[in-house]
């Protein structure tokens, strides 16, 4: 690809990041905060950036979801990220993105998630109890993960536990 083709093809993506603006005004969110969150991710990751050049719309639909959800890139935070996809730009909500919005819609008031590991004890009480779960947190030595659960605090003061097996963790 000539410079000049390759100068094009970045100004589209970035043209179509760019036009994303508006959805960020309305949800009052500063689009070049994620402008450059974005530009860092494709910058350092070669194929989501050729899929960018050559999906630029996918590039602007991405940012129009970010909108949408009030997430950020942010890498510090870890809400959400721009991935490739079956040849498309999109972005990717991570579980603390899900326990964000979750929150800040007023659906829980906080959620932790917990990995499970093969030297661990763990006993399950139900869905509304908490588990027990004694490990050595410091330890070099818990063996493999093999699954996982997340305690959510409802609003209505209740709790609710769900547990995911490690072969469910690694299909998501």
């Amino acid at each position: 690809m000539s410079d000049q083709n390759k100068n094009v093809a970045q100004f589209n993506w970035h043209k179509a990041m760019l036009a994303a603006k508006p959805k960020f005004d309305e949800f009052k969110l500063d689009v070049g905060e994620e402008e450059i969150f974005a530009t860092q991710a494709l910058m350092n990751n070669d194929y989501l950036m050729d899929i960018a050049k050559a999906d630029p719309t996918s590039v602007k639909l991405a940012m129009y979801n970010l909108a949408a959800t009030g997430l950020t890139l942010n890498p510090t935070l870890g809400l959400a990220y721009l991935v490739p996809r079956r040849g498309k730009v999109i972005v990717d909500i991570s579980y603390k993105g899900i326990i964000s919005i979750a929150v800040e819609s007023g659906s829980i008031l906080s959620a932790k998630p917990e990995l499970v590991y093969e030297n661990d004890t763990f006993v399950y009480h139900g869905p509304t109890k908490v588990p027990t779960h004694d490990c050595d947190p410091f330890s070099s030595n818990r063996g493999e993960v093999k699954g996982g659960y997340c305690i959510a605090h409802l609003t209505n003061g209740a709790l609710m536990v769900e547990t995911m097996s490690i072969a469910e963790i690694n299909k998501i």
